[in-house]
């Protein structure tokens, strides 16, 4: 699927064309945005030793437990991913597995920049970053 193939539909688009493009023997797949720049390397390991653990989805939640991004996403959760409309993203996914849901703590789970506002707004009260 090229960039342009569904983009505003929103984010079932997204996921369709990232799903399309995962090796086949892909045991998972990290969903995240690409507009969170508190995200670190170190959030992804723990969520992936989450997985490692047993954890069929891992989300990462602020630490006052917050939903946040990314998410970890088993195999067996691959063809509903792939099958994404809409703009609603996988909540509905995240949603019916409930309790099963690993919540994985992470600072900046929640830190997310939607407009140049933001980010100016994000540089400022962190400069150097």
């Amino acid at each position: 699927m090229a960039l342009a193939d569904g983009h505003a539909e929103g984010m079932g688009a997204s996921l369709r064309a990232g799903m399309a493009a995962l090796a086949s023997d892909a045991a998972a797949v990290v969903v995240m945005l690409g507009d969170m720049p508190e995200v670190a390397a170190l959030g992804i390991d723990a969520l992936i030793t989450a997985h490692a653990d047993g954890g069929a989805i891992c989300r990462a939640v602020d630490p006052r437990g917050g939903p946040g991004h990314p998410v970890l996403f088993d195999r067996r959760h691959f063809d509903a991913l792939a099958a994404s409309a809409g703009d609603a993203g996988a909540r509905a996914l995240i949603r019916s597995e409930g309790a099963r849901v690993v919540e994985v703590p992470l600072p900046g789970a929640t830190v997310d920049l939607d407009t140049p506002e933001d980010w100016a707004a994000w540089r400022a009260a962190n400069p150097g970053r």
